[in-house]
């Protein structure tokens, strides 16, 4: 087989070559002409691991594509994926996702003063105990190889509206006596 023929010359092939015609092709006794042409090895540096293979074909896409590594919606490779592999066969994938998360913060209340006439001059009393809101926030969390680098805020609501403490003061005048020794 041609394959023979190759490995007697000292020739040995890797299964990402591409050698013309097939490497199974009989030789008895006919003359062909064979194209050969030899795979890259490519590093591949992806999640903080390497990855050494063989592809061929001339740019990082189409390395990612053979090492099945494609690159998938926000995900990036640095030297970009239509740049030529670099001569050292190295390069970067980074792997990017979005995570939408629901922040909530609590809204402090205030306080409210009431006159009340049922209350004694000088006297306070809580009428009404006061409740916090609540403040949503929708965060956009993106990750390059899953560490975090960037948190964007954005559509805020309120969820829940604060209530007030009310508190009642005293206006009600009542008229007291105090029996002393002098009288």
């Amino acid at each position: 087989t041609l394959m023979d023929a190759l490995w007697e010359a000292g020739i040995g092939l890797y299964s990402s070559d591409d050698l013309q015609p097939d490497p199974q092709t009989q030789l008895e006794g006919i003359e062909i002409r064979a194209v050969l042409e030899r795979s890259k090895e490519v590093t591949i540096t992806y999640k903080g691991k390497e990855i050494k293979t063989r592809v061929l074909g001339g740019t990082i896409g189409d390395a990612l594509n053979q090492a099945r590594l494609p690159l998938q919606e926000m995900d990036y490779s640095i030297p970009p994926e239509d740049s030529p592999i670099p001569a050292n066969g190295k390069f970067r994938v980074i792997k990017v996702r979005e995570e939408y998360i629901l922040e909530q913060e609590f809204i402090p209340f205030g306080i409210e003063y009431i006159p009340s006439q049922e209350i004694n001059l000088d006297t306070l009393q809580v009428l009404q105990t006061g409740e916090y809101g609540l403040l949503a926030k929708r965060v956009r969390v993106l990750y390059e190889d899953d560490e975090e680098i960037s948190r964007t805020v954005g559509e805020t609501w309120t969820a829940k509206e604060p209530k007030p403490r009310q508190v009642g003061y005293g206006t009600k005048v009542t008229i007291q006596t105090v029996n002393t020794p002098q009288g």
